[in-house]
């Protein structure tokens, strides 16, 4: 089973108390079906929400609170998941959404390992290694680059909405598997 999933979160860390605001994935079964979600979630705690993360996501905390209960997101990706193990793919993922998921299963007195095999496939380090010899002149090995480079056609209006994010680093995996 392959896991395309991105986290949009409250701060870049989370030691400083950020958290996942918004979930999106793309579960490709073993048995060929595909599912993919987005879910919106409100923390469990507020103390520590970044303002100015909330400002660059556009949302605001009332929002932040009409969410789906941290408690029930985490139901709901463990029952998508199926009691399967699987690889989690990502864009960024060993730096960052590997660090936050295992955060996000914890509260369910969950780990990362019980669902997904321990290093995930950043799909950033596939980037990287195809364009090692070019790398001096992109500007950056962001997503939308990376995207734009390899010819897949990248809406920077939806660009950091989780689900849309995991749409486009699947691509991206499937260009560049080798």
């Amino acid at each position: 089973m392959k896991v395309f999933l991105d986290t949009e979160t409250t701060d870049l860390k989370t030691d400083r108390g950020g958290v996942i605001w918004q979930l999106g994935y793309i579960i490709e079964y073993d048995n060929g079906e595909i599912l993919e979600r987005e879910i919106h979630i409100a923390p469990s705690k507020y103390d520590l929400i970044n303002a100015v993360t909330l400002e660059f996501c556009k949302i605001t905390l009332e929002e932040l609170r009409g969410f789906t209960p941290h408690e029930e997101a985490v139901k709901i990706l463990i029952k998508d998941l199926r009691g399967q193990k699987g690889a989690m793919i990502g864009f960024n993922s060993q730096k960052f959404d590997t660090e936050y998921v295992n955060k996000f299963l914890w509260t369910a007195k969950k780990k990362y390992t019980d669902y997904f095999h321990s290093h995930s496939i950043d799909v950033l380090v596939l980037a990287a290694n195809k364009f090692i010899d070019e790398r001096h002149s992109l500007e950056s090995l962001s997503l939308q680059n990376i995207c734009l480079q390899m010819g897949i056609p990248f809406d920077t209006e939806q660009a950091h909405g989780a689900l849309y994010d995991a749409r486009m680093t699947r691509q991206l995996y499937y260009k560049l598997k080798f």
